[in-house]
C-alpha cells in the first residue's frame, strides 16, 4: 500500500513552500509515525510519501496545490504499478485529498481536522471511502464545520467514519502519538487486504 500524505495551508496564501514551515515538519513527522505503527505482519509493506506543495495556500480556488496533488497521484501510479494508493491530508491537505480522490489508483481519504466547507464537492469520492479524525478543542475547524460536508457525503453513498481526539487542537501538537495511531488504524481500515474489495475505477 501507498500512503501520500498532504499538509496543511491558509486559505489565502501566495507564499512559495519550503520544508521548514511548522504544516510541513508537522506532517513529515507524521508520515515516519505511520512508517513505525504501521503492521506490516497484519496489511502488508507500506510506503510513505509527503508531498510538499509549491505555494503555501489554497488561494481561492485551489488549483496550485489540487495540481500539485494530482501530479503526486500520477507519479506513485508510475513508481507503484496497481499499488492502492491512500491519502493522509491535514486541514487543507484533507480537501485537497478529496478533490484527487477519484484518480484510478486511490481508495480513500482519511482526514486529520480537515478543511471540508459545505459546499465541497463529493463526487470525487465515488467508490471510495473517507474517514476523518478532529480534535475536540480544535478552534480553528470544530467538527461542527465539516457536518454539512459529511452528510452529503453519507447520502451519495460514501462509507464515511469519524473519530475525535479528546483535548486535540487543530495543530496536533498536544497527543500528536493519539493523532497518528489513529491515523494508521483509518488508513489500515482502507487497505482492501481489511474490507475484502478490489479498487474501484475513477
Amino acid at each position: 500500500m501507498v500512503v501520500l500524505v498532504l499538509h496543511g495551508g491558509p486559505e489565502h496564501g501566495t507564499a512559495r513552500c519550503h520544508r521548514w514551515l511548522p504544516q510541513v515538519v508537522r506532517c513529515r513527522l507524521l508520515a515516519r509515525a505511520v512508517v513505525r505503527r504501521w503492521p506490516t505482519r497484519r496489511v502488508g509493506e507500506v510506503a510513505v510519501y509527503l508531498l510538499q506543495h509549491a505555494w503555501t495556500g489554497w488561494d481561492g480556488d485551489g488549483r496550485d496545490a489540487i495540481a500539485d496533488a494530482r501530479w503526486a497521484v500520477r507519479v506513485l501510479a508510475q513508481r507503484h504499478p496497481h499499488a492502492p494508493v491512500a491519502i493522509l491530508g491535514h486541514s487543507m491537505g484533507g480537501r485537497v485529498g478529496v478533490r484527487v480522490a477519484g484518480a484510478e489508483n486511490v481508495i480513500g481519504v482519511v482526514g486529520l481536522a480537515p478543511w471540508l466547507p459545505a459546499t465541497e464537492p463529493v463526487e470525487p469520492l465515488r467508490d471510495r471511502r473517507l474517514s476523518t479524525i478532529q480534535g475536540t478543542r480544535d478552534h480553528e475547524l470544530p467538527a461542527s464545520t465539516t457536518a454539512t460536508f459529511l452528510a452529503r457525503a453519507t447520502a451519495f453513498g460514501v462509507p464515511v467514519r469519524r473519530h475525535e481526539i479528546r483535548g486535540g487542537g487543530h495543530a496536533m501538537l498536544f497527543r500528536m502519538g493519539r493523532w497518528s495511531a489513529c491515523a494508521v488504524t483509518e488508513l489500515v481500515r482502507l487497505t482492501p487486504a481489511e474490507w475484502g474489495e478490489k479498487l474501484s475505477p475513477g
